[in-house]
Parts: C-alpha cells; sequence; structure tokens
C-alpha cells in the first residue's frame, strides 16, 4: 500500500523538466503535433496526435544525405527536448513529416536536446 501511495505522490507532484532548454521553446519554439509510432508491420501506424514544441530550421543540402525524387525543400530541423523515434510522424502546418533521423546531445550525462531531421511525407 505504502508503494501506490508514493507513486500517486509522485505523479500528482509531477513537473516537466525545466532546463534553459525547454525555457528556450517555450518562449521561441513552434507547436508541432506528434505522432509517435505504435505498430509496424505490413501497415504501419501511429498513435493520437501529441502537442510538442520545437525550434523548426529548413534542411540544408550539405547537412541532410538527399533521397531521389526529394529535394533540401522537403526536409526540416527540429530541436525538440521530447523523447521523439526513427518512424515517428510530425505534422507542421498541415503538413505531415516522417522522422528519419535522431541525433541526442548530453550535458553533464543528461539529454539536454535532440536534432531531428525530418522528410516531407509525400504519399499519406
Amino acid at each position: 500500500m505504502a508503494t501506490v501511495c508514493w507513486l500517486a505522490q509522485m505523479f500528482l507532484n509531477y513537473q516537466a523538466p525545466v532546463t534553459r532548454f525547454t525555457q528556450i521553446l517555450n518562449s521561441k519554439g513552434e507547436n508541432l503535433t506528434f505522432h509517435p509510432l505504435t505498430e509496424v508491420g505490413e501497415k504501419t501506424s501511429h498513435g493520437e496526435g501529441i502537442d510538442m514544441k520545437a525550434i523548426v530550421l529548413s534542411g540544408k543540402a550539405e547537412e541532410i544525405l538527399l533521397e531521389p525524387g526529394y529535394v533540401a525543400s522537403d526536409y526540416i530541423v527540429l530541436h525538440v527536448f521530447a523523447p521523439v523515434r526513427h518512424g515517428d510522424r510530425v505534422r507542421r502546418n498541415g503538413v505531415d513529416y516522417e522522422v528519419q533521423s535522431v541525433q541526442e546531445f548530453t550535458f553533464k550525462g543528461d539529454i539536454a536536446f535532440r536534432k531531428v531531421t525530418c522528410r516531407r511525407r509525400t504519399g499519406q
């Protein structure tokens, strides 16, 4: 019983981590909708949309490995704190993007932020 009470107390007092990066996200970040990958197989499926904040930059050809049929403007680079994985989807201004790569940056052993490269989805 004590363990259950302790867990309930922990969840009631939960606060999102406050770091310098999350402060920047809250003041300068853009609102996006994040759809986590839930099932992989013949048909992949994604979960319900979750609001998240990110610093959004357009992709640069010298930083991105361009795939055939795509141009640099089809890519965006996000700087986020949220735990994003390869294959997840992000919706920005009504356009869906698929996460291609995630690079984590740490400071003193803790994740400071993630740099995420996304490619515009052509076939919905």
